[in-house]
């Protein structure tokens, strides 16, 4: 019993005294995402994206764009941080009863930036750079909807079929270029919505 109350308290002064948490954390700021990482990015404040179901109707979603701050705490060994990025959200919403669309970008990583778009619940992770696009290459050319597309990105949707039902109705697939951002959403049963030029 001695021996393990030495030990105890051997440990709670060297928790209290081996690391100073008195002093507050570092902040690192990452600034303004990069302009060639925004350029990936297609869409505005008050545009309106109109894409068309397989059965005929055209439904129009307004953007509304969130750019604003985010902070991250890290601690390692002893030293705190508090990283502070950029995050433009541009948030789509339609004039008909259906899915909501959001993209979001981040500068977390000062090397590279995160892109993911969300339909409804569902996401895709948008490659931005060389790495991803090692791993994730965008096919050449893609005919959708008798207009052909070059440098699409043809990403699918993760779903963990433990925690979700496998029947349900939902997007299976995204096809995205950088130049004009959502080309097509393809649903689980096959209906698919479309970019209207």
């Amino acid at each position: 019993m001695k021996t393990f109350f030495s030990t105890f308290v051997v440990l709670v002064l060297f928790l209290s005294f081996g690391c100073n948490r008195c002093d507050p954390p570092q902040i690192i700021n990452n600034g303004s995402i990069d302009e060639t990482f925004l350029a990936m990015l297609p869409y505005k404040a008050g545009d309106t994206l109109k894409l068309i179901h397989s059965g005929g109707q055209i439904i129009n979603f307004e953007i509304e764009e969130n750019t604003h701050t985010e902070q991250t705490y890290q601690e390692e060994y002893c030293n705190e941080y508090l990283y502070e990025y950029q995050v433009v959200e541009n948030i789509f919403t339609s004039d008909f009863p259906i899915f909501g669309i959001k993209t979001y970008m981040s500068n977390m990583d000062t090397i590279s930036a995160w892109f993911g778009i969300s339909v409804g619940q569902y996401g895709f992770t948008i490659p931005t750079n060389d790495f991803e696009r090692e791993n994730f290459p965008p096919k050449d050319s893609v005919l959708i909807e008798k207009v052909w597309y070059k440098d699409v990105y043809a990403m699918k949707t993760y779903v963990d079929t433990y925690f979700s039902d496998d029947h349900s109705i939902r997007p299976d697939s995204l096809f995205y270029n950088y130049t004009f951002g959502i080309l097509q959403i393809k649903m689980t049963n096959h209906e698919t919505y479309t970019l209207l030029r």
